[in-house]
């Protein structure tokens, strides 16, 4: 009769044993699913790669020019110059900074877009699905004409002739009269 205490015995260390490794696997396990998730999570892809993390504006803004533009404000303060995308055709001016947000100007280290058009004309512009309020000035001949102050979403129409629209995110203060250069940009 001392057999089975002894057969008893081995079965409970060998499930203990079997118990201990699989408990030993999903803790290794679930340490590793952390750390790839850690490793996934903080990667950020190249910006050739257009990603920021913001779904179809990786493409667009992936796929825009972009331009350092120098303002020289009349009368007041040093030159300073601004990173802007550059809108050259209808389908970006029809797009612009549209559902855009600040993060994704700084993400590019942009200020805002530059819509070149082909010539001088009227041109018209709203907020439709934009949620950062905007700095819009028409420019001609290399000097700023018009400034407006335009409110995120607000459909009503702001127009002004001028060659160039310069949107940018409020903070970099553009006057009427200010200089702008290199607009070369058609």
């Amino acid at each position: 009769m001392q057999v089975y205490p002894l057969i008893r015995t081995k079965r409970y260390f060998a499930s203990r044993d079997v118990l201990r490794h699989l408990f030993g696997f999903i803790a290794a396990f679930s340490i590793a699913m952390i750390l790839a998730l850690f490793i996934i999570l903080n990667t950020r892809l190249p910006r050739s790669a257009g990603y920021i993390g913001v779904g179809h504006e990786a493409s667009y803004f992936g796929s825009l020019n972009t331009e350092n533009l120098t303002v020289y404000p009349r009368n007041r303060g040093a030159p300073f110059i601004m990173k802007v995308f550059i809108a050259k055709n209808e389908s970006e001016w029809r797009r612009g900074l549209m559902n855009t947000s600040k993060q994704v100007l700084g993400y590019y280290g942009a200020s805002g877009m530059l819509f070149a058009f082909p010539n001088a004309s009227v041109r018209c512009f709203w907020m439709e699905n934009t949620s950062i309020p905007l700095e819009q000035s028409w420019i001609d001949n290399g000097t700023v004409a018009y400034v407006y102050n335009a409110q995120p979403y607000s459909m009503g129409t702001v127009c002004y002739t001028g060659e160039y629209v310069l949107e940018i995110a409020t903070g970099k203060q553009v006057s009427a009269g200010d200089a702008i250069y290199p607009l070369n940009l058609t």
